[in-house]
């Protein structure tokens, strides 16, 4: 797995560049089929999200939803979705499932009196992708000659600012953690099995 951008240090180092922007996977153990595990997700928002998401308990796309992340109203919207979409740098081996991205519309982050301190602007992604990897592929996970369902986060952010840049990525790993957590109880197993198989970058 490669730290290129954070210094192989994904939650306490921002990226050097200005570019924020991050790629966790996490491995669930086996929860069920793939693309039940991807309509479960889409099928749950007040389930899986870590945080209030509104309106929107379900998604679809197009669909506008309104979340509560850190007692603001933030806005976004479903940019795209489906079944068997891959997003850029998946690994390879990935079977199964489906994606959902999701643009930014207005999120704050650091809420401050008159302005807002950190927060993903206007045109920012975060992209959810849900699917199954070899166990070879999921270093530390609990499956043995199977395989293991995957939670993936994508976000990008090209035009965050220097606050952003820096707490950002920790927020969102500690943020996203919590969602593989909630997933996996759901489907009855342990969250503290779930695995944080690696961070990818884009970059070459």
């Amino acid at each position: 797995m490669l730290y290129i951008y954070a210094g192989d240090d994904p939650v306490n180092e921002g990226d050097p560049t200005g570019l924020y922007e991050y790629h966790y996977l996490w491995g669930l153990g086996w929860l069920t089929n793939p693309d039940k595990l991807y309509q479960y997700f889409i099928n749950n928002a007040h389930k899986v999200f870590p945080f209030p998401t509104g309106d929107c308990s379900m998604f679809s796309k197009g669909e506008h939803c309104d979340f509560d992340v850190a007692g603001t109203s933030d806005h976004l919207h479903v940019e795209d979705m489906g079944k068997d979409r891959r997003i850029p740098f998946e690994p390879s081996d990935a079977t199964g499932g489906g994606s959902m991205t999701l643009k930014v519309d207005s999120w704050c982050q650091i809420p401050a009196i008159v302005a807002c301190l950190a927060g993903d602007p206007p045109g920012s992604t975060i992209t959810f992708g849900l699917f199954e990897l070899p166990d070879s592929m999921a270093p530390g996970s609990n499956i043995c000659n199977g395989d293991v369902d995957v939670l993936e986060q994508v976000g990008h952010a090209p035009d965050a600012g220097v606050i952003t840049n820096r707490i950002a990525p920790g927020i969102a790993y500690h943020s996203w953690r919590s969602m593989a957590q909630k997933i996996a109880i759901d489907f009855g197993e342990d969250p503290h099995d779930i695995t944080f198989i690696g961070s990818l970058s884009s970059a070459p």
